[in-house]
Order: C-alpha cells, then structure tokens, then sequence
C-alpha cells in the first residue's frame, strides 16, 4: 500500500519536471506596439552545423529559417535573428503579433522555446516619460511672459509719474 502512494506521489513530480525534447516551458512576455521586443533563448556561442526555425501559430508557420549558415526563410524585415543564440527580435509590434512562438535550435542536443507574446496598446492618457521632464521646450515661453511683465510694470511706473 505504501508502495502505491509513493509512486502516485512521485510520478506527477517528475512528468512536470521532466519535458521531452529538450523543450522548455512557455514563456509569457508582453511587448508595447511600435516597440521591439526579443524573445531570448538562453543559449550563447551556437557554432558548427546547426538550423534555427522559429514558428507562429498554432499552425507553427515559419516565420524564419536559419540553415547552414544560410538565412533561408524571413517573412518579414520586422524580424532578426542572431545567429549566435538563435534569439528573435520582432520590430514595430502590432496588435497582429500577438500569439504563440516557437524557436527551434536543431543541432546535437537541440532545444525548443517557447513564448506566448502579447502585444497591448500604448496608453493614450499616459504622455510619455520624457515630455514629462523636458523644461527646455517651454523656456521661450517663460521668458516672452517675463518680459511682458517687466513691461507692464515700467508703463504702469511711467504713467503713474507723468499723473503727479
């Protein structure tokens, strides 16, 4: 009896650990339109004779194909590829891009990635963070308002010294 409850314990354990194919778990990322994000695979100096395939969709369509040193497939100037970690940078997002990816690095050991990416509209009541701090735009204004000023107060100055 204790035997069955061991390996009913340890089986779920180990299935969610363990992942065939050297696939990893889906990452979840989120990017802004008009932005660029990179879905990163975590592998650094790819060397020798390897293919890098990433997919979109459910359907998992090529979007690029890297193979033999030899950029095969690109459907789009949107997307690059670095080919010593296999990372996809995807430019000027839109909301189209939303979905699911899949990187693929074919060599000896191999490896999947993973992403589930959303694309979310920039908030429009939110200006950005730089007009926010630039002062300097609004300096000429500042400076015509403070010789206004000054003037009024000479006329009013000038005026009220000619009525004695």
């Amino acid at each position: 009896m204790y035997a069955a409850i061991a390996l009913v314990l340890v089986v779920p354990i180990g299935v969610g650990l363990a992942l065939p194919g050297g696939q990893s778990e889906t990452k979840t990322v989120t990017g802004m339109v008009g932005e660029e994000i990179t879905l990163q695979t975590g592998v650094t100096g790819l060397h020798g004779d390897y293919q890098i395939l990433w997919s979109y969709g459910e359907g998992h369509f090529v979007i690029v194909n890297f193979d033999d040193g030899v950029l095969k497939r690109k459907t789009s100037e949107r997307f690059l590829l670095d080919r010593n970690t296999g990372s996809l940078t995807i430019r000027l997002l839109s909301i189209n891009d939303t979905g699911l990816y899949l990187g693929q690095i074919i060599s000896g050991n191999g490896s999947h990635h993973n992403f589930n990416l959303t694309v979310v509209e920039a908030d429009p009541i939110k200006p950005p963070a730089e007009s926010l701090h630039d002062t300097r735009s609004h300096l000429p204004a500042v400076v015509s308002v403070a010789l206004f000023v000054a003037f009024c107060i000479v006329l009013v100055v000038l005026c009220s010294t000619q009525e004695n």
